[in-house]
């Protein structure tokens, strides 16, 4: 797959950067995403001097960092001046405590779950996708994003260690808002796969002999370095089990309901040869 042919695509950027522009996605309705308003990425800690220079040429007015204070000290935003900065962990247990999406973070949030499944299932990796889904529900990060997003606090950006699972499923949840349909935007989650195909696929070549000894192991990898496309199926298939719909969802967890949801695809959807935001 050729990235610079996707209409998401921002150049100046090395691939594990894994920075997109939400625009350009085309929704059911005919309607684009407005491009060059609501950017996801890795963390810009790591970008380089030339990536930070295009950087600050988008006008951002916000930029939200959804890692745990214990990441965010490990490699700090860059100061971006004229930019309002904020960090809000995508990911808490149920007292509040900040997560990674490491595995062990993941063990932490099996001992103290924000949200408790009504139908947990008993095998592993099932118990690890409700664990992972529940980032979905009940998140001030994602309440903070999606307010700052209602009133129109663009250019932003939102991004997470590697841009790929607490800024996924944000990702996920914006591009459904806006009407996409729910394949399509696991289909754009599953993209940092290609973005970071080549950590992923150091990472699996270089334990290529075990992994084939232990199957589950390539799992692992997967989680670590990419996303596994069933973890973000899952995310909408527990939030049809509690709320039914996504227009329920939207309206509980983020007071978007169905005149919220009108005005907010107003604002950031346009017809595909329409006027380009300055």
């Amino acid at each position: 797959m050729k990235l610079d042919r996707l209409p998401t695509y921002v150049p100046g950027f090395r691939d594990e950067c894994n920075l997109r522009d939400l625009g350009g996605n085309v929704m059911p309705s005919g309607l684009m995403m407005r491009k060059g308003l609501v950017y996801r990425s890795a963390a810009p800690g790591g970008f380089n001097p030339a990536e930070l220079e295009t950087l600050q040429t988008f006008g951002l007015r916000y930029v939200l960092d959804l890692r745990s204070a214990r990441e965010a000290r490990a490699l700090p935003d860059p100061d971006l001046p004229g930019v309002e900065q904020q960090r809000l962990c995508g990911a808490i247990d149920r007292f509040g405590h900040d997560i990674d999406m490491s595995f062990g973070g993941l063990v932490r949030l099996l001992l103290t779950p924000r949200r408790t499944d009504p139908d947990r299932e008993g095998s592993v990796t099932s118990a690890l996708m409700e664990l992972y889904s529940s980032i979905a529900f009940d998140n001030p990060a994602y309440q903070e994003l999606f307010a700052r997003l209602r009133v129109g606090c663009t250019p932003l950006l939102f991004h997470c260690s590697e841009g790929k699972d607490r800024t996924g499923v944000a990702a996920m949840l914006i591009l459904c808002a806006l009407g996409y349909d729910e394949e399509a935007a696991v289909d754009s989650y599953v993209l940092t796969n290609v973005y970071r195909r080549d950590e992923l696929s150091a990472l699996i070549d270089g334990h290529r002999k075990i992994m084939t000894a232990v199957p589950k192991l390539r799992l692992v990898a997967q989680f670590g370095k990419g996303v596994i496309r069933e973890f973000g199926e899952r995310v909408f298939s527990e939030i049809h089990q509690q709320y039914g719909t996504l227009e329920a969802y939207f309206a509980q967890e983020f007071g978007l309901d169905a005149d919220g949801l009108a005005e907010f695809r107003a604002r950031y959807l346009v017809a595909p040869d329409g006027p380009t935001p300055r």
